[in-house]
C-alpha cells in the first residue's frame, strides 16, 4: 500500500499523519514524537527508503513536507491507520 506521510512541525514535536496516495482524506490520526531522529526512525520502520530521507531533510528547515512511501509488511499499526483504507491491503 502506498501512502502519503505528512509531517510538520508543532512547536517543540513533530507531527505526522497519513493518507491515501489517491486521496487527501487522513486514514491515520496524529502521531506525534519529539525527536526528530525519532521521525527519521519512524519513517524508515515503515518503509521510506534512502531516497525518501533525503526529501525529508530537505524539507526539515520549512518545518513541513511529505513524503509517499510504499509501507513495510506488517509495521502499519506503528501509524495506526484506519480501516477500512488499510484492510485487506497491508497485513
Amino acid at each position: 500500500m502506498r501512502v502519503v506521510v505528512n509531517f510538520h512541525r508543532h512547536g517543540e514535536a513533530w507531527v505526522i499523519h497519513c493518507t491515501p496516495e489517491t486521496a487527501h482524506r487522513p486514514i491515520s490520526p496524529i502521531v506525534r514524537t519529539a525527536e526528530l531522529d525519532t521521525l527519521i526512525h519512524l519513517l524508515r520502520y515503515v518503509g521510506a527508503e534512502d531516497t525518501d530521507i533525503e526529501q525529508v531533510n530537505h524539507r526539515i528547515p520549512l518545518g513541513r513536507g511529505s513524503i509517499g512511501i510504499n509501507l513495510t509488511l506488517g509495521r502499519k499499526n506503528l501509524l495506526h491507520l484506519r480501516q477500512p483504507w488499510s484492510e485487506g491491503l497491508v497485513k
